[in-house]
């Protein structure tokens, strides 16, 4: 032939060279046959790596799935993004941690809208930081307005039928707010007692009128013979200035919820909610102010209570209380100097009692109330 070999081995490679089949069966084989590895190629391989570059997925809704073992196993936590609806309130960077029964939390960081929100048993919360502080409504406290004014000795006009008024100006105040109504009371024990009687003993009623209150004796009243500086807020106010001026620097510390249980006519029992024993024992320890608030068809009252030297083997405590219902009517108003309440820790009830025995607060029985511990 004229086909020249040059060797016995060229030609033994020639002839043995791979048919057709067997290198489509090759080309065709997706196993890896020759074992390249993921750092050949630039790879993280399945166990685990490094990356020294970021990360970038591009997806509407791009998530990170970290989860223990394999992917039978519900107990893990997934990072997501979801950009589907922008500016929208679903959107936002999700973290979630997911329990072994389903349950989830998840974190939600919302850029656009600038807040943080948490999800927790299919509930969605709003958290609250330095930047985004809660309203008193949001945390159950009633906080409408609060105003100061003195109820003033000197000349007081003639009413007929009996007693007095005086109109005494309050700036902001209107015809339609029902206020409670509390002495302001100083650090001087004597003239605060003083004040405290007076008040009790003269004043029938407060009117609220635009700009200014009248103030009504009872018909065998007189004028009072101090100044009495006076508040008039609806309920509670929160807040450093509430805690100067009514509590001697106390701060608000709990506001606890509580219904009327038990009645007769020398005490109103009240049981609490919402609380432990042992909460309520760390609350009332030192010495606390307990303010009761509660509003009826007829009434609001208000009786502001103190305690002292509240210790840890304590269990139960008693309030040395002052204070005064408020009508919502042309009734009499009627003071609580003298009574006191008395905490019993482990069965969460408070008893209202006046010393005397003769005399309750009118209008709550089987009411609720809510008590505010300033400490």
């Amino acid at each position: 032939d004229n086909v020249r070999h040059l060797t016995a081995a060229e030609r033994t490679a020639w002839n043995a060279k791979a048919d057709g089949t067997a290198t489509s069966a090759h080309i065709a084989n997706t196993n890896n046959p020759h074992g390249v590895t993921a750092a050949q190629v630039g790879a993280l391989p399945l166990s685990g790596g490094t990356l020294t570059g970021n990360l970038d997925i591009a997806k509407t809704r791009a998530s990170v799935v970290l989860r223990t073992g394999d992917s039978s196993n519900r107990l893990s936590g997934r990072l997501m993004k979801n950009a589907n609806v922008e500016g929208t309130v679903d959107d936002g960077l999700y973290l979630t941690d997911y329990g072994v029964d389903g349950s989830e939390a998840t974190l939600k960081i919302q850029g656009g809208q600038q807040r943080l929100r948490i999800k927790l048993g299919g509930t969605d919360y709003a958290v609250y930081h330095e930047g985004s502080k809660p309203t008193p409504a949001d945390i159950g406290a009633a906080v409408k307005y609060r105003y100061t004014a003195t109820i003033p000795t000197g000349t007081w006009t003639e009413v007929s039928g009996g007693g007095y008024y005086k109109d005494v100006t309050v700036s902001g105040i209107t015809a339609t707010m029902t206020p409670c109504v509390g002495v302001v009371q100083t650090s001087d024990v004597v003239a605060s007692e003083l004040m405290v009687e007076e008040f009790a003993n003269n004043i029938r009623r407060i009117e609220t009128m635009a700009g200014k209150i009248r103030v009504y004796t009872r018909t065998d009243g007189a004028a009072p013979s101090v100044n009495i500086p006076i508040q008039l807020v609806d309920t509670v106010v929160m807040g450093d200035n509430l805690s100067t001026k009514l509590c001697s620097g106390k701060k608000l510390r709990k506001v606890i919820d509580a219904t009327c249980t038990s009645t007769s006519t020398s005490f109103r029992d009240f049981t609490f909610s919402g609380i432990t024993a042992a909460e309520l024992k760390s609350l009332l320890i030192g010495s606390p102010i307990l303010m009761m608030a509660c509003e009826s068809t007829d009434y609001y009252t208000t009786v502001f209570g103190a305690a002292a030297g509240v210790t840890d083997s304590a269990t139960s405590a008693q309030f040395y209380a002052s204070g005064l219902n408020i009508t919502k009517s042309n009734a009499a108003s009627t003071g609580y100097t003298g009574s006191f309440f008395s905490v019993t820790f482990d069965t969460l009830l408070v008893r209202h009692t006046y010393s005397n025995g003769s005399r309750v607060p009118y209008g709550i029985d089987g009411t609720a109330a809510k008590f505010y511990v300033f400490n």
